[in-house]
């Protein structure tokens, strides 16, 4: 039959063709339309169905846990109204409770949701990336002092976003060894932002500054690794760092290294750290040198004629602008004035940024 009609196709004439071809496109698209709008009108009522249901779950259950909250009710009492299906979202709408208590009342809502917690645990390994995201960060909602094994074991998940979810859920002040943990697995994290995983790690507090003083001294790691605890000891104020200036600011040191401990040592250098500052500013790298001239012009009391000209006679603007911002910062304006009143190149730059605000 199919021969027939293609014979038959064939001995029309080309405009009869296109025709008969435009004719067939037009109705698979009409049925396909057709399709779509069934297939939305379906699911939009399945949905508007389950969100139904589970309201009106949840107008049975909100009675139980304020009576569990007054003690009027055991934690026990919860369990007839939860059934496999609607499981999982009980454990959600316990956690928004559990969310806005603390101490008895808090343990007395964990207490009603632990028989199902302990469920969504055995199956967390065989549940899809998006399904096991949302798991752990429910954990990490209703308890997540107990469930850190759990948490340290998801980091090694093949899933950036298990790995993302798992490291916010172990980063809490004071947990140290959650935030060892998270450093041993610092290979699962290298597409975050520096400044982001920074601040997550530094969640944690400043307990955790000798493993992230170890780990930016160890130069067999990454060196995205090593400026990544960095920027955490930048944001924990670690003044112990400044003990290992002349070993990280050394010679043979990796430029990346020297430029991260550079913004931190702005915030914890002092005078001691002033003759390492003056042997950087010899280098010709300007991003070492703008950065060591910034540290030197807060640090030291003494005149660094020889540092201060040759950031400011520099190529690059960048170091013009670290020194000159550097200068007026530390209240060594005369040193600024001299520049910005005189023939030099850099004079306008000078003048600028001493009427800036």
């Amino acid at each position: 039959m199919i021969a027939y009609y293609w014979q038959n196709f064939l001995m029309m004439s080309r405009q009869d063709q296109v025709f008969f071809i435009l004719i067939l496109s037009i109705l698979f698209l009409l049925f396909f339309v057709i399709f779509l709008g069934f297939t939305t009108f379906y699911l939009r009522i399945k949905n508007h169905l389950r969100f139904k249901k589970f309201s009106q779950l949840e107008k049975v259950w909100e009675p139980i846990l304020l009576d569990i909250l007054s003690e009027d009710r055991s934690p026990e009492d919860v369990q007839a109204y939860v059934n496999q299906d609607s499981m999982w979202q009980f454990l959600s709408y316990l956690s928004r409770f559990i969310a806005v208590v603390d101490g008895d009342a808090r343990k007395q809502l964990i207490d009603a949701g632990s028989p199902y917690i302990k469920h969504v645990v055995r199956k967390l390994r065989s549940w899809k990336i998006e399904k096991k995201a949302e798991v752990i960060s429910l954990m990490n909602r209703l308890d997540p002092e107990k469930y850190d094994r759990e948490f340290q074991k998801a980091l090694n998940d093949s899933s950036f976003l298990v790995n993302m979810v798992a490291a916010k859920a172990l980063a809490r002040k004071g947990q140290t060894e959650n935030g060892e943990a998270i450093l041993d697995n610092l290979d699962r994290f290298h597409i975050w932002s520096v400044n982001l995983l920074s601040s997550v790690i530094a969640q944690v507090g400043i307990s955790l500054a000798p493993a992230l003083r170890n780990l930016m001294l160890n130069r067999n790691k990454p060196v995205w690794q090593r400026v990544i605890a960095i920027e955490t000891l930048i944001k924990l104020y670690d003044f112990k760092s400044g003990d290992y200036c002349e070993d990280i600011c050394s010679e043979g040191e990796n430029r990346e290294v020297i430029a991260a401990y550079l913004r931190l040592m702005r915030l914890i250098a002092d005078e001691r750290h002033a003759s390492v500052m003056r042997k950087l500013c010899e280098r010709d790298d300007p991003v070492i040198l703008s950065n060591a001239v910034r540290v030197l012009t807060q640090i030291s009391t003494e005149e660094n004629e020889t540092c201060y000209k040759k950031a400011m006679d520099n190529p690059s603007i960048w170091v013009v602008i670290n020194a000159a911002w550097g200068l007026k910062e530390s209240g060594k304006l005369d040193i600024l004035r001299k520049y910005a009143y005189s023939d030099h190149p850099r004079a306008g730059l000078t003048r600028q940024i001493l009427t800036e605000v």
